[in-house]
């Protein structure tokens, strides 16, 4: 179970813990070996919490907020930057990575392929 409920988005190690403990399943048992009832129970149990597409638009409506309040986090989420006090002189560069990544993806990679040919013009001529 511990394998199939990690794959839902905002059901990880902790609130698998919880739901283990409330319903008593045994942490290494799959779901495909559960029983229907228990499968059954298992899904309306997982219904109270907010996970994938719902939890993904209330961080989203939730980052929008600080970025309109002007505060301090959402500074930093507009210039993706670390948020959380994170150094920035050498550590960021995973939160780097993503946004450079993100941007590339948003803009599309055609303008970095003209300024490679507009280069490769320049050093034949």
């Amino acid at each position: 179970m511990k394998k199939s409920t990690n794959n839902i988005y905002g059901i990880k190690k902790i609130k698998n813990k919880f739901v283990e403990r409330q319903l008593g399943y045994n942490i290494f048992s799959h779901k495909h070996a559960l029983s229907i009832y228990k499968d059954e129970l298992l899904n309306t149990f997982l219904a109270g919490f907010k996970q994938d597409r719902v939890l993904k638009e209330f961080d989203k409506k939730n980052i929008d907020f600080l970025i309109n309040n002007k505060s301090y986090r959402g500074s930093r989420h507009k210039k993706h930057l670390p948020v959380r006090g994170q150094r920035t002189h050498t550590n960021a560069k995973t939160i780097k990575k993503k946004s450079n990544a993100k941007h590339n993806t948003e803009k599309g990679d055609s303008k970095h392929k003209s300024s490679k040919k507009q280069r490769n013009t320049k050093t034949k001529k």
